[in-house]
């Protein structure tokens, strides 16, 4: 399910699934080896990558649909772990070996760093294609770690980037372009540079938090304490309103029902 080592400072966590869907045995193992990697001693860096064609292909879909009660706590989990790596007390780098698709594209964007080989996969949020709703939470992912003109092309037209794609279109992130001002100014600048951003991440990664599965289908029923961790992430704003901004995709089926669900690339 997974595989995590360590190279000296760098601890490695490979998914190894398959197409790697967040079924909820795989978040669990995720979030314990988080759990390991936090309570090692001294700095280290994160390092995720999945295996094979997919880096991960995002939720679980062909189990939630027929879930019922039983996926009541699905979409709290995703938004923790999501959450939890956006504030992750570590350098976190994902390294996109594959198709990454829906949740998978955002986890692999929660990371400080994201890196992509450039001969095989696409980063993708299909949502639009498929009538599929997105929760502020999961915008809140996007807007922290990309430009807002990527975020709305992203997200409106479901387009599918390969690593050069994403490279001409990303720009400088919050924590990208800080990290690089550091090496040209003092301490100081850089601490000024990087404190919008970090106060971005911030609110993102605590909108993060217990939610309903209900957000799948438009409703929002309450949240619970903050996924913050040790260490902010970086990045990002509140989504647009219902109907405005990049939040605007098409609406929910009627009845409550979640619609045509994206499953995305199949071997």
């Amino acid at each position: 399910m997974i595989d995590l080592s360590r190279d000296g400072s760098v601890w490695v966590l490979r998914l190894t699934t398959g197409e790697n869907r967040f079924s909820l045995d795989l978040l669990a193992a995720i979030e314990d080896a988080l759990d390991e990697v936090a309570g090692s001693d001294g700095p280290c860096a994160l390092v995720t990558t999945g295996d094979g064609k997919f880096y991960s292909n995002g939720l679980d879909l062909d189990w939630l649909l027929t879930a019922g009660e039983q996926g009541a706590g699905y979409m709290p989990a995703v938004y923790r772990l999501i959450g939890r790596v956006m504030s992750f007390p570590a350098i976190t780098v994902a390294a996109v070996n594959g198709h990454a698709f829906g949740a998978g594209a955002l986890l692999a964007t929660a990371h400080d760093f994201a890196v992509m080989r450039a001969d095989r996969g696409y980063w993708c949020m299909p949502e639009a294609d498929l009538g599929l709703p997105l929760s502020p939470q999961l915008i809140s992912v996007l807007t922290a770690k990309l430009p807002r003109r990527t975020v709305q092309e992203a997200v409106l037209t479901g387009r599918r980037d390969r690593a050069p794609d994403g490279r001409r279109r990303s720009g400088a992130g919050g924590g990208g372009e800080a990290g690089c001002r550091a090496g040209r100014e003092g301490p100081g600048d850089a601490r000024r540079a990087q404190a919008p951003a970090v106060r971005r991440g911030d609110q993102a990664a605590a909108r993060l938090t217990d939610y309903s599965i209900r957000d799948l289908s438009g409703t929002r029923s309450g949240r619970g304490s903050s996924a913050r961790g040790r260490r902010t992430g970086r990045g990002g704003c509140r989504p647009g309103s219902a109907g405005t901004g990049p939040a605007a995709v098409a609406p929910p089926s009627s009845a409550g029902e979640p619609g045509p669900w994206c499953r995305g690339p199949r071997r």
